[in-house]
């Protein structure tokens, strides 16, 4: 894990490494219906860009997922957003939309990714409508497949869309 990478909550930024745990107490003690409810994870060489924003209902997962250690995915990435999308839930959310798009994925981001989506089941139960976009570069059949694989055992809308190399 990288020691300056930033995540930013609510306009503080705060250090990974060193505050993890602070941002988990952060959004635990955030009140029902906060409109300002926002995390935004900065993107490293090796964990994608996350921006969570609950006014606009939308979630954000963009880059790559190279992390070899499963506890730094879970450190830099999971439990924040495990953590943003429980206060979500608490704001009596009707719709969300999810947005990934993966440039390249490891073992260990396909075990992460997917501990991402038993929680986005968890928030779809409680929400009236949740959808998944994968995107995923045209030339790129391997990640369609890891997209196509995850749209077969996770229980949410699942819509595979491809784009082309140099537009995002």
């Amino acid at each position: 894990m990288e020691e300056n990478s930033l995540v930013k909550y609510n306009g503080s930024e705060l250090d990974k490494v060193n505050d993890s745990f602070a941002i988990t107490n952060k959004i635990l003690k955030l009140k029902k219906g906060l409109p300002e409810l926002i995390l935004i994870i900065e993107q490293t060489e090796t964990t994608p860009s996350v921006k969570c924003d609950a006014q606009n209902a939308t979630i954000e997962i963009k880059g790559k997922m190279s992390m070899s250690n499963l506890l730094d995915f879970e450190t830099s990435l999971f439990e924040p957003l495990k953590e943003w999308i429980k206060a979500y839930a608490e704001t009596q959310v009707k719709q969300t939309i999810v947005h990934i798009q993966i440039s390249h994925i490891t073992d260990v981001g396909l075990v992460g990714l997917l501990n991402i989506f038993k929680n986005l089941e968890w928030l779809h139960k409680k929400s009236d409508q949740l959808n998944v976009y994968w995107y995923y570069k045209e030339e790129n059949d391997a990640l369609l497949e890891v997209g196509k694989n995850y749209a077969e055992i996770i229980i949410i809308p699942f819509k595979i869309t491809p784009y082309q190399i140099g537009k995002s």
